[in-house]
């Protein structure tokens, strides 16, 4: 069996090797319809070829006026204009020009008549035969939407922003009706283990797989394409053979489990069989997940998690989240909800960076952090949980201390006022 060390790396030194290894960002495009690009990344800026609205327009029903008409006009001294015709929101600009005295009935996001520099509303106005009666003076621009006020031209959307619905909503408006995202990048999902059966398949005296489910989902929700992989056995040379069955049609491989320095630890083993040198980090200064490994094959990240439940998802928000981020384009800032929550008891930091999971809720006060503390193979942990936070090498948290969430993903929020 091959000598293996664990050379821990702190998590910073970890990403910041990969990063300088290799160029991570997507760097090609999907077109897509914009009803299906919400949450999705702009590969290009977005230029308005149009002003929104495209003329001054109400936005109100009432009459377009001159406003100086009604400069005197009080409770005591009404002034009355007379009603000379109607503009529509279907109909193009009237011919009609507003003169001293004169009034058109203007429905909300008509066009604005020549003349007329204010809206009254309906409301404010009596009618009287052909004229309105006013009993309160208006201000230039009252009620007016001016031209571009809404969306001018020009740049409105940024490369590399996450579409969000009122995005695309902006979108259709200026009659972009499909929009350039960065590809989604695709992500191998394979785990290890002599002891693990797929979880469609039942065999005696093995253990379901259901870990690759959970980080696969998780894949999904920060934006990437999970592709998930039949269980590989614990064969250094079978885990490489798989690997490369799919490094060409992938942006980067995920192992759970193997990665240890045990007898039947060989992904390690298996990488050095694809690529020598290729595992740039094996080993890190965290716990849980101080096992973990990062590399590079063939020019593809590789992350490789620890088999114990809490240390695969501390190295996978650790590692492969950040790396997710990177490769369209959000730096190492995976987009997950992150609030300011009281902790409810005393945190003792160990001497490595600490993950730790927490349920968070919402009290009279605010929000409070309740730590889920226990060992890192227990899956209830995570279940009582919708969020971590992490502890200085060597440090502690005091009870009541506000610390940083991050929540596991946007679909915790609801578990805040559960």
């Amino acid at each position: 069996m091959p000598s293996r060390i664990l050379k821990p790396t702190s998590p910073k030194q970890a990403l910041q090797k990969l990063v300088e290894t290799i160029h991570l960002k997507i760097v090609d495009y999907e077109e897509l319809p914009v009803s299906e690009a919400v949450g999705r990344v702009l590969f290009e800026d977005i230029v308005s070829k149009v002003n929104i609205p495209r003329n001054d327009v109400s936005v109100m029903d009432g009459y377009a006026i001159r406003y100086r008409d009604t400069l005197t006009a009080s409770t005591k001294n009404p002034v009355r204009l007379t009603v000379i015709g109607k503009q529509h929101l279907s109909e193009s600009p009237s011919e009609i020009k507003v003169e001293e005295g004169q009034a058109v009935y203007i429905t909300t996001g008509a066009p604005i008549p020549m003349g007329a520099d204010a809206v009254v509303m309906v409301e404010y106005a009596r009618v009287v035969g052909d004229q309105i009666e006013l009993r309160r003076a208006v201000k230039e621009g009252d009620f007016i939407a001016r031209v571009g006020e809404d969306i001018h031209e020009g740049l409105v959307l940024k490369k590399g922003s996450v579409l969000r619905p009122q995005d695309v909503g902006l979108l259709t408006g200026i009659w972009e009706f499909k929009v350039k995202t960065l590809r989604k990048p695709k992500v191998a999902v394979l785990p290890v283990g002599d002891e693990l059966t797929d979880f469609d398949e039942r065999k005696p005296g093995k253990k379901v797989d259901n870990y690759s489910l959970i980080i696969s989902k998780l894949i999904e929700d920060l934006g990437a394409k999970p592709q998930k992989m039949d269980v590989a056995p614990d064969d250094p040379k079978e885990i490489a053979d798989r690997i490369l069955s799919v490094i060409d049609v992938v942006d980067m491989v995920v192992t759970i489990s193997g990665i240890s320095v045990g007898e039947k630890d060989v992904v390690s083993d298996a990488v050095a069989l694809l690529e020598p040198g290729g595992l740039l980090v094996h080993g890190v200064k965290m716990k849980p997940g101080r096992v973990a490994g990062l590399g590079v094959i063939r020019q593809k990240p590789f992350i490789a998690l620890p088999g114990f439940i809490i240390s695969t998802i501390a190295a996978f928000y650790t590692f492969a989240a950040p790396t997710i981020a990177h490769m369209l384009g959000l730096g190492f800032t995976a987009p997950l909800p992150i609030l300011k929550a009281k902790i409810t008891r005393e945190v003792k930091g160990v001497a490595l960076l600490n993950f730790i999971p927490v349920s968070v809720k919402v009290v009279e006060e605010g929000f409070v952090a309740e730590p889920v503390l226990g060992g890192s193979s227990v899956l209830r942990r995570l279940i009582q949980a919708n969020g971590f936070i992490y502890v200085d090498p060597g440090g502690a948290i005091e009870e009541g201390k506000e610390v940083d969430v991050t929540l596991f993903g946007v679909h915790e929020l609801s578990y805040l006022y559960a």
